[in-house]
């Protein structure tokens, strides 16, 4: 696809889907970035690429990349329980959505994310290559059904490697970018850089970040939804 498309894709998402954005004045666009946010089902990934500052690359699941794979994932993790519909339509759908996600995906460069397999050395590579690049991640860490609060999910550590493996090949330290999006307000609000740290114990410092991450993530979240707190204006001309 053109990159008009995506353009005027992500002008319309800013303008009917996001109502406010807050970055904070610290971001420091020179060091290499992971923005690390929490999925609020189909409306966290969608937002936020179109959103964030450019360039950004996602990590997304493997099978939404593989054109065989696809399209069941698509319905039983978006058809079915998003738009509602059940078979045979959510299958029909699930397949014209696939047709177009899968060619999206790799327009957007996405890295493929295999978890529970060897495979995962790859995500890492292309993950460094990118940052290497100039480019930012964007990463939705939840797992899926395994609660940390009423806002989130438990963080998968997984992605902290990227980090790890940046700093032995280029020295470079990667700062994570917590995001908090909250589908009910519309808003999109970015915290604190957490550096990672490359000297001392990596089981610790991986443990460090997400827990740092998790408890900003809520704590925006919150802030956010406090129903005596004024939203900001809206912000996008940052991005532009």
């Amino acid at each position: 696809m053109r990159p008009g498309f995506y353009d005027s894709f992500y002008k319309a998402v800013r303008t009917y889907l996001v109502k406010s954005l807050e970055i904070p004045r610290s971001m420091d666009c020179k060091t290499p970035i992971i923005f690390v946010a929490n999925h609020e089902q189909s409306y966290g990934p969608v937002t936020a690429m179109a959103s964030l500052p450019k360039p950004v690359v996602p990590w997304v699941t493997h099978e939404i990349t593989d054109r065989k794979l696809c399209p069941a994932y698509i319905e039983d993790d978006f058809v079915r329980p998003e738009v509602r519909v059940n078979p045979p339509l959510s299958t029909l759908i699930a397949r014209l959505i696939g047709r177009l996600c899968v060619g999206i995906m790799h327009d957007l460069r996405a890295i493929p994310v295999y978890k529970h397999s060897k495979r995962i050395a790859e995500t890492i590579r292309a993950s460094v290559r990118y940052l290497e690049q100039g480019r930012r991640l964007l990463i939705f860490p939840e797992i899926a059904n395994l609660p940390f609060n009423e806002i989130i999910c438990q963080f998968d550590t997984g992605f902290v490697g990227i980090a790890k493996a940046l700093f032995e090949k280029t020295r470079k330290i990667v700062t994570f970018l917590p995001v908090a999006v909250n589908r009910k307000l519309k808003y999109l609000k970015l915290g604190d850089p957490i550096r990672f740290n490359p000297f001392g114990s990596y089981h610790a410092e991986r443990a460090r970040i997400r827990e740092l991450l998790m408890e900003r993530i809520c704590e925006m979240y919150r802030e956010m939804d406090c129903p005596v707190q004024k939203l900001p204006e809206d912000t996008h001309s940052v991005l532009l």
